[in-house]
């Protein structure tokens, strides 16, 4: 019997290898009106990067810290005047970089956001969005910037929130590029429209994935993956920061937010990744957990299941899809997990390899709850990797899923 909670298996290319950076380690460039900003990024191999931003206004360096999952990187930026939030991925020959501005609180404002394109060094610097003068001088940034609020009279132009996600396009007459941040990732857009229709792709690092939309007054219905979100145009109530800090069960959302908690404030759960472990986002489908030293794959996923005997029962008959390849039957029984959870070994083929497994399954008292699958080749599989899953169990933190319209 096909376990549907695990759907995510069908959405995603695994890998067994160690995850291996990208190298987004470099120095980049780039040129904000007669001020040049220099980056430099050192990826610590660790999950980890550091590194510095210097302006050529001041000359002082500013240190950088943050979290990488070996293809974006996000984190801090620390002068003397305070912080910034920055997010940064690779794209083509550069880095693209969005530095965002904190709120009264502390938390990233995405409403005083800049993007810039940096050149890695040694060739022509991009030209940055900003207007001119220091980026991170707090100021209203200039119309370049693809994340300021604008005031064309495109009905679909413009910014949305809701459920985690933000949408930025920006163009008229039926064709728009922009930007898409979801749980602290940010994936370039194009998309075309008509009326009130929108149709597009937002690419990751090295896939696209289709969109729709339907714009109904201010809020966009926008549907990808088959999973739909309400979008709520920008200048109506806006919904909590996707990057907000969590602590213990409050809303947020991010990959690799503050202390490494991964927060799902739409699906009503949070969890702790294992030491060396580093989440990435999987858009519609969890999340996916690689290590630099450990062969494997961790998936995290949610599930709309009621009582562990119903997950139980359908995980007895194992995780079986021809469409992916995928064929894993439990090995021996399963064990129970804390006062709401089981799981259990599995084996078989994972898309075409030989793998063994540990499922885990964990209802929420509000409803639903979450899978952990741990696959690994078989002849790497050791006492540690039901233990990553168990770790992750024993971290995670259940709250009231909060909807888009909330």
């Amino acid at each position: 019997m096909k376990l549907r909670f695990l759907f995510i298996l069908v959405t995603v290319s695994l890998c067994f290898a160690p995850a291996v950076s990208s190298g987004l380690s470099g120095t980049y460039v780039s040129q904000a009106g007669q001020v040049t900003l220099t980056l430099v990024i050192r990826d610590n191999g660790n999950g980890s990067v550091s590194g510095s931003l210097t302006s050529s206004s001041t000359g002082q360096p500013m240190q950088l810290s943050g979290r990488s999952d070996g293809s974006s990187c996000n984190g801090t930026i620390t002068g003397s005047g305070g912080a910034i939030f920055f997010e940064a991925m690779k794209q083509g020959g550069g880095m693209r970089v969005i530095l965002i501005q904190p709120d009264a609180k502390g938390m990233p404002d995405y409403n005083k956001a800049q993007e810039l394109m940096f050149k890695q060094s040694g060739g022509t610097p991009f030209g940055g969005s900003g207007g001119g003068g220091n980026p991170l001088a707090g100021r209203n940034h200039g119309a370049g910037n693809p994340l300021a609020k604008r005031t064309a009279s495109d009905p679909l132009s413009g910014t949305y929130s809701g459920g985690g996600l933000k949408l930025t396009l920006n163009g008229s007459g039926g064709s728009y590029t922009g930007t898409l941040i979801y749980n602290g990732t940010s994936y370039p857009v194009s998309a075309s429209g008509s009326g009130n229709q929108l149709k597009g792709v937002f690419r990751g690092s090295s896939d696209q994935f289709p969109f729709s939309g339907s714009l109904q007054g201010n809020t966009l219905a926008f549907l990808t993956g088959g999973t739909s979100y309400r979008l709520t145009k920008q200048g109506n109530r806006m919904p909590t920061n996707p990057l907000q800090k969590s602590g213990g069960t409050s809303a947020g959302a991010s990959a690799m937010p503050a202390g490494n908690m991964v927060v799902s404030r739409e699906y009503g759960f949070a969890f702790q990744p294992p030491a060396g472990w580093v989440a990435r986002v999987n858009p519609g489908a969890g999340y996916i957990l690689n290590s630099r030293n450990r062969m494997g794959v961790i998936l995290v996923s949610h599930h709309m299941y009621t009582s562990l005997d119903k997950m139980r029962t359908e995980a007895a008959g194992g995780l079986i899809d021809p469409k992916s390849n995928v064929r894993l039957i439990p090995e021996g029984g399963f064990e129970p997990v804390g006062n709401n959870g089981f799981g259990g070994p599995l084996a078989g083929t994972l898309q075409g390899n030989q793998a063994k497994a540990y499922i885990l399954g964990m209802i929420s008292p509000y409803g639903g709850g979450i899978t952990i699958l741990v696959a690994v080749p078989p002849e790497r599989y050791t006492h540690e990797y039901p233990g990553f899953a168990k770790q992750i169990a024993t971290s995670v933190r259940f709250s009231q899923p909060v909807s888009a319209e909330q």
